[in-house]
Parts: structure tokens; C-alpha cells; sequence
């Protein structure tokens, strides 16, 4: 999943990156016509200010994407650590604490034969789908069975 998102991204930022390139050609060789009179001074105006708010809705967009990788790795660091952190928590705070961690994890608790189900919250099951579908087991995604011990799902 990671390397698709990286795929993605590397390939969204070389495409934006083409088109600020060939903005920033046109805009050139449109100077070179207003500079040898091919086009008037307002042609010239019109379309230039048209290139370059172009240019810069795209610069815009390259800065959007890399203040959301930004978010995206501190909020997966965030969660990173909540679930390194939950086992702990878990067991050394009050009940109103525990419940409140069970209640970020999910929802429809179900204790039956010795297993404990629990209808995860997206963001844990997504996490849960990585950690199955990548081939080197992930420890940070076990929960624990201090907090929950998911099993069969």
C-alpha cells in the first residue's frame, strides 16, 4: 500500500512538474514575441498573467500534497505510538481510562469462549489489513492482549 501511495505521489509530482515547465516555456517564448512585436502589450498581459496563475495553482498544489504527506506521516506516528503505548495504559489507569481507550479501538465488545472480538474502528482495521497483507509481521500493530486480544477475524 505504502509503495503505491509513493508511486502515486512520485508520479502526480512529475506530472505537475512537466506542466510547470511547459508553462514556464510558453511564458518565455511569449516575452520573445512581445519583445520582437509579434504580439501587442495587452495580448501579451492577458495571456501571461494566464500562465502564471497556472504556474501558480500548481506550485499550490505540490505544497498541498506535501503538507499532506507531512499529516500523514505525523498522524501515522501519533497512532504508532498510541498503540505502543495502550498495553500500558491499559493496565495502570482507572476504569473511565480503559474505557475510554476500548472506545478509540472499536465498538460491540464480544467475550465469548475464552476470545475476545471487537468491531474495530477504521483506522485499526486498516491497520490490521496492512499488517496481514505485508509479508514482514509488524509488531506495533499487534495491540496486546493487555488491551485486546484480537483473534479470528
Amino acid at each position: 500500500m505504502q509503495g503505491f501511495k509513493s508511486d502515486y505521489n512520485e508520479n502526480t509530482l512529475d506530472n505537475i512538474n512537466k506542466q510547470i515547465k511547459s508553462l514556464q516555456r510558453r511564458i518565455e517564448g511569449l516575452y520573445l514575441d512581445k519583445l520582437d512585436g509579434k504580439i501587442s502589450e495587452e495580448s501579451w498581459e492577458q495571456k501571461n498573467n494566464e500562465w502564471q496563475a497556472e504556474k501558480e495553482k500548481l506550485g499550490n498544489q505540490i505544497h498541498a500534497m506535501n503538507n499532506a504527506d507531512k499529516t500523514f506521516y505525523e498522524g501515522s506516528n501519533l497512532l504508532l505510538n498510541f498503540c505502543k503505548e495502550a498495553p500500558r495504559l491499559y493496565k495502570s489507569k482507572s476504569i473511565k481510562i480503559k474505557k475510554q481507550i476500548l472506545s478509540l479501538l472499536g465498538s460491540n465488545f464480544l467475550y465469548k469462549d475464552g476470545k475476545l472480538s471487537i468491531e474495530l474502528n477504521s483506522v485499526f482495521y486498516n491497520l490490521l489489513e496492512i499488517q496481514k497483507s505485508t509479508k514482514n509481521s509488524i509488531d506495533w500493530v499487534r495491540l496486546s492482549d493487555a488491551c485486546v486480544a484480537i483473534t479470528d477475524f
